[in-house]
């Protein structure tokens, strides 16, 4: 899953703590104690991290996207000429020094932006960091519910060697029919070591409370559909990790047994066969 696409068409982020506008990124700042607020609570945060992939993948703040200074412009102009539009989207950078940052927050402003914000070097986070290797098993440290209030937890990765994830709504009527193929294909594909786990994108609001109509609503859905694989109910670790990280409903990917994500993210709802040609595409990988 493409954190640099997350990035942009999520929903847009409101610094109303701070302020707004570049009038001189030199004090546009947001403080450590503001970011760590923004990245605990907030589903969708727009960062960029200015440094080298090697050292963005050693460890990164939660939520950031890599865009390395020197490759800004070109990956800038790339999501511009895609149609991305909404030049108000309020972003945070952040580099290894704080001239990068004003380096990077100064590339945005010649393209537009009009909300950029810096944190003023990596020395100041002081917080929690992410490796990418961590960011690619989304699943480990799994700790939450399934649609009947059961406990669910990464060991519902044992004994499977391929998984596949579904990231669906009880109000999209596509994901329905989904629903209905993967059912089918749980069964058919249970006997070669893979499952299909679903994760309901619409059941938690800001509290992470699941709402009860929802549950029955989508308890309702499977059993229309004869699918009786596992919905997890999201936790926040897992909201922030893969629901704030996809740009559509329904969305899915595979991890193998360890919880390491297998090829690419299918954005979209597929048909029962497409389904099967994938299965046995991303089996065929794990050999």
């Amino acid at each position: 899953m493409k954190k640099r696409f997350a990035l942009f068409f999520a929903l847009l982020l409101t610094l109303a703590a701070v302020g707004s506008g570049t009038a001189d990124l030199r004090k546009n700042l947001i403080s450590p104690e503001n970011m760590h607020i923004l990245v605990d609570d907030s589903f969708f945060v727009n960062i960029i991290d200015l440094r080298s992939k090697e050292k963005y993948d050693e460890g990164h703040i939660p939520q950031a996207a890599n865009f390395p200074l020197r490759e800004l412009k070109s990956m800038i102009q790339d999501i511009i000429d895609e149609g991305f539009s909404v030049l108000t989207s309020q972003i945070i950078v952040y580099g290894e020094t704080e001239q990068e940052g004003i380096d990077g927050a100064e590339i945005l402003v010649s393209f537009g932006f009009t909300n950029v914000w810096r944190l003023e070097s990596m020395d100041v986070w002081g917080g929690v960091l992410i490796s990418t290797e961590d960011e690619m098993r989304p699943l480990n440290g799994l700790d939450t519910i399934d649609l009947n209030g059961n406990h669910v937890d990464e060991s519902l990765l044992t004994g499977h060697k391929l998984t596949l994830v579904n990231i669906w709504a009880t109000y999209y009527p596509p994901c329905q029919e989904e629903i209905a193929a993967l059912g089918r294909l749980a069964r058919e594909f249970e006997s070669q070591g893979v499952q299909i786990v679903g994760l309901l994108s619409n059941v938690v609001g800001a509290t992470f409370e699941p709402d009860p109509e929802v549950l029955s609503a989508a308890r309702g859905m499977m059993e229309s559909a004869d699918a009786n694989y596992v919905n997890l109910v999201p936790s926040k670790d897992i909201y922030i990790k893969i629901i704030g990280q996809i740009t559509a409903i329904p969305t899915s990917f595979f991890v193998d047994e360890t919880g390491m994500i297998i090829g690419r993210a299918y954005p979209g709802a597929y048909s029962y066969d497409e389904w099967k040609a994938y299965i046995q595409e991303t089996l065929h990988q794990l050999k």
